[in-house]
């Protein structure tokens, strides 16, 4: 204690964390199950806790085992582009409603995932995450603010589009985190996969033409 300030410096280790007991729940549920271990160094200095919080710094490790996602489904993209290749038109809430219905319905299991966190200014950050399982790709990071227990974290989803696919394009959608740690608001950018829809509609419009013409 240097001038009324408080000075720590400490290191934590933590292994088999339920992550169902830690999740936060949508629809009841955790959406996170499996385990996870925990390894970090950190220093503070502050008058307060809150102080001592806001200016953490250090880093680690998060590993997790067994691990699945809930409410993520690797076959939302290919659902969403079966309904309109057969010609349904999905207005733009319309899509929202339904990419968001089937991606509720599903799970992803990713099994055991490592990645390396930050701590600068009370704010822990995940960089450059990546999960690959069951023919789907998110690639993302976040951002835990300790002191409001807030988090904020953008993914990047690259689905495989099975027999839909098209050459030199891939369906993408954002998923989106932003809130307090207990119940963050999920949200979907859908830019990609709507002109992922439009793309592949216009080539399957040329091979329609093209056949018509080489029947002629």
């Amino acid at each position: 204690n240097v001038g009324g300030n408080a000075n720590l410096t400490g290191r934590l280790s933590l292994a088999g964390i339920n992550l169902e007991e830690v999740a936060w729940e949508r629809g009841g549920r955790p959406v996170a199950t499996g385990t996870a271990d925990l390894a970090s160094t950190f220093e503070a200095t502050g008058r307060s806790l809150a102080g001592l919080v806001s200016s953490l710094t250090g880093g680690g490790t998060l590993s997790l085992h067994n691990g699945a996602a809930r409410y993520i489904n690797a076959q939302a993209a290919s659902l969403i582009l079966k309904a309109t290749d057969v010609g349904q038109q999905l207005s733009d809430q319309a899509l929202a409603d339904q990419f968001a219905t089937y991606m509720d319905g599903g799970q992803l299991a990713f099994g055991d995932l490592s990645a390396d966190f930050s701590i600068a200014a009370g704010t822990a950050r995940l960089k450059s995450v990546a999960i690959e399982a069951d023919g789907l790709k998110a690639t993302g990071s976040a951002a835990v603010d300790l002191g409001r227990a807030a988090i904020s974290s953008d993914w990047t989803m690259t689905f495989d589009p099975g027999e839909a696919k098209i050459e030199g394009a891939t369906p993408q959608a954002g998923l989106i985190f932003r809130g307090p740690l207990t119940a963050p608001v999920r949200s979907f950018d859908l830019l990609p996969l709507s002109s992922y829809i439009n793309i592949r509609q216009e080539a399957r419009l040329q091979e329609i033409l093209s056949t018509q013409e080489a029947v002629r």
